[in-house]
């Protein structure tokens, strides 16, 4: 396989890979709609009276998008070194669309709301939110200073301020922008959801009782379960009720067993109005609709029909860690993460990818210390399954080993039969490893056996899988994609909403895409209805008069 179709399957696949828990989605759709914009500067003006309003940018923005475009030379074709370019046909261009609801004549003019960055995050402000979801104990910050990535004080790059906090399985960071929660005792399964009633009374339950509702909200449903909390927007930013947002703030992922499994928090704290904007009529933006959805820019978003289980199109193949006993001596080579109590005095927290090291407070300090450098650890395998106690440890150098080959079980052996005709061993497989599958194998040494195949010391094994549309590309060719064609839908709703734009600074001199962006919040005409396919689908077309948006 060449280096530029494993670029295009990263872009494809860096919002589903990561470790052996299946990532949530935060946004619910197989289109993402367009909505970053990259400026300069941030050059809205401040909240400026009737009259004197300044151009507000697309709803589609300067870049963004479904993440999957590559660069491309003219003619369409990749430049030297690039990626090949994804071209995605636009899935409505033969739709009939047909209206079964009332176009609204009002209202004529509609608010713009902004949400500035806060700046850097105090302990204190972690802390309080730290606490309104559960966790008391120690705050930590990552120690970036001995990992060689850019730092506060690098004169080219800010690195925002991040927190973590830890309470057995449970996992909780914040930066300026945004707060995460994990629970790993609650795994997520988005092949296998609660009913989504169930689903939604468990989050917003959750959520209520920490205090974390303040808002006009309403919620609906996304991939795998997702439950998102979305906020109403009115002309004020404290009002009771309003008009829904495109995009949740909050998105939750509740476990087959009904226990929250993580949370994704990017509540805006301080919205503030920009001014009254004029808005064109709904039957003007119907017209825009139905005259092209990828032409006009028209973000959309399609989902499941009802009681009808789909899979994220950028479904993660299967993996599997190397299992280990509990009581069981381990080697284990990486890179450590360490995390600092913010305080400034204490013990270190660190992980080598995926478990945790305890141990000598001091010796624990001084692995902390090693943070960016590759080390090996000796010790034995806790009774969680996730913990190793240390009982030495030292700083290598050792090349990790790749492999891709096809699995064999001989007798009580399970091997791995390499694509340049090697044969290895394969130790503490897990039981439910397919015989005859294809795999990527990552590996730190191999070892010589008697009379054997030589042992392979793996780490990581990874199911040997492309989507479809990338398996037979020729590299080097735009490759398209074409969603589903759709050739009906039929509008029943039909109303004032808002989308979210970001505005992010062009550059990193003065913290540049590291930064929290600034927020706008715009007026859009939502129309939403049923595919004949089933499945439900909602547009957002600028309303905003066409004057006051820029080209």
């Amino acid at each position: 396989m060449t280096k530029r179709l494993f670029f295009v399957l990263g872009l494809l696949l860096v919002a589903a890979c990561g470790g052996n828990e299946a990532l949530p989605t935060a946004v619910p759709t197989a289109s993402l709609p367009q909505n970053t914009d990259v400026q300069g500067s941030i050059s809205l003006p401040e909240a400026v009276p009737t009259g004197e309003l300044a151009p507000l940018p697309p709803l589609s923005g300067a870049s963004g998008g479904s993440g999957l475009s590559g660069g491309s030379a003219p003619g369409g074709q990749p430049a030297a070194g690039e990626a090949a370019a994804i071209v995605i046909a636009d899935p409505f261009a033969q739709t009939t669309f047909t209206l079964n609801a009332n176009l609204p004549t009002e209202p004529a003019v509609a608010a713009v709301l902004r949400q500035t960055p806060t700046g850097e995050l105090t302990p204190d402000a972690a802390r309080q939110l730290a606490n309104r979801f559960g966790f008391t104990g120690e705050l930590y910050r990552e120690n970036l200073l001995a990992t060689g990535v850019p730092t506060a004080g690098d004169a080219t790059m800010t690195m925002p301020t991040i927190y973590y906090t830890f309470d057995g399985p449970r996992t909780f960071s914040i930066d300026p922008w945004s707060a995460n929660y994990q629970d790993n005792s609650a795994p997520y399964d988005p092949a296998n959801p609660p009913d989504f009633a169930t689903a939604s009374q468990t989050a917003v339950q959750f959520l209520d009782s920490r205090g974390l509702l303040d808002f006009p909200y309403i919620v609906r449903q996304g991939f795998g379960g997702d439950v998102l909390v979305l906020r109403q927007v009115n002309g004020e930013p404290e009002a009771a009720s309003g008009h829904p947002l495109n995009q949740p703030e909050i998105v939750i992922g509740v476990s087959p067993e009904g226990q929250v499994s993580y949370v994704s928090y990017q509540v805006m704290p301080n919205l503030e109005m920009v001014g009254d904007y004029p808005l064109i009529p709904a039957a003007d933006a119907w017209a825009r609709l139905q005259n092209g959805v990828t032409a006009n820019n028209i973000a959309y978003t399609v989902y499941p029909a009802a009681d009808t289980a789909v899979t994220n199109p950028l479904s993660t193949p299967r993996s599997w860690q190397r299992p280990y006993a509990s009581g069981q001596a381990v080697q284990l080579y990486g890179w450590p993460n360490a995390f600092l109590p913010a305080s400034g005095s204490g013990a270190a927290r660190v992980q080598l990818y995926p478990y945790q090291l305890a141990g000598n407070e001091e010796v624990i300090n001084q692995i902390a210390e090693a943070a960016g450098q590759q080390i090996m650890v000796e010790g034995v395998m806790g009774d969680d399954g996730r913990t190793v106690t240390v009982n030495n440890w030292s700083p290598t150098d050792l090349e990790p080993l790749t492999w891709q080959g096809i699995v064999r079980c001989d007798g009580d052996r399970v091997l791995l039969d390499a694509g340049d005709g090697q044969t290895f061993q394969l130790p503490d497989t897990p039981t439910d490893l397919p015989d005859g599958l294809e795999l990527f194998v990552f590996a730190w040494n191999s070892q010589p056996a008697a009379d054997a195949p030589p042992l392979l010391q793996w780490e990581r094994l990874d199911e040997a899988t492309l989507p479809a549309e990338l398996a037979a590309v020729d590299a080097g060719n735009p490759i398209e994609i074409a969603p589903p064609a759709y050739e009906s839908v039929t509008i029943d709703t039909v109303e004032l909403a808002y989308f979210v734009t970001y505005l992010f600074a062009e550059g990193t001199a003065d913290g540049g895409i590291l930064a929290a962006p600034t927020i706008l919040l715009q007026p859009a005409w939502r129309f939403a209805g049923t595919l004949g396919s089933g499945e439900t689908v909602e547009f957002f077309v600028q309303a905003v008069a066409g004057e006051l948006v820029r080209p």
